[in-house]
């Protein structure tokens, strides 16, 4: 769920594994009772604090490698918040919530969708993205795009 405003994107530092310390945009899972939009609205109150108008703006889809073997495979509905309402949380058990400058986000250890995921809420269309991933000591070494559809 991305909330960008000013400039600033609302950014979560994980505190929990898988992936301990690196920073993304609040998320969460749909349970089996919830619609997307239903499911983005509860988990982004329970992460931020906040309320906000929620637009399903795409999907993206990462298969996540370690020396040839399959880690994960991230299904992500791409989800742009708007108008947020409330107080936010500073830290959760999830994790910690900050406002990043967007230009500031090569100099954190993010997930390497980040950008991607906020290109694509600034647009005015659907997009699917589909990648695979590699990662090596923790560390994200590569990115390769596979499909990148806009409607």
């Amino acid at each position: 769920i991305v909330l960008v405003e000013e400039g600033k994107v609302l950014m979560q530092q994980r505190l929990k594994e898988p992936f301990y310390g690196h920073w993304g945009v609040p998320s969460g899972k749909i349970k089996f009772n919830q619609f997307i939009l239903e499911a983005a609205k509860t988990e982004f109150f329970e992460e931020t604090g906040f309320f906000a108008d929620l637009e399903i703006k795409g999907l993206y889809c990462a298969k996540t490698f370690c020396k040839e073997q399959q880690l994960f495979n991230h299904q992500i509905y791409i989800i742009r918040a708007k108008n947020p309402r409330g107080n936010l949380l500073t830290i959760t058990r999830e994790g910690k919530n900050e406002w990043i400058n967007i230009a500031e986000l090569k100099n954190l250890k993010i997930f390497p969708d980040t950008p991607k995921l906020i290109e694509i809420v600034m647009q005015d269309r659907f997009t699917i993205l589909e990648e695979e991933l590699v990662l090596e000591n923790d560390v994200f070494t590569s990115e390769k795009t596979l499909n990148e559809t806009r409607f």
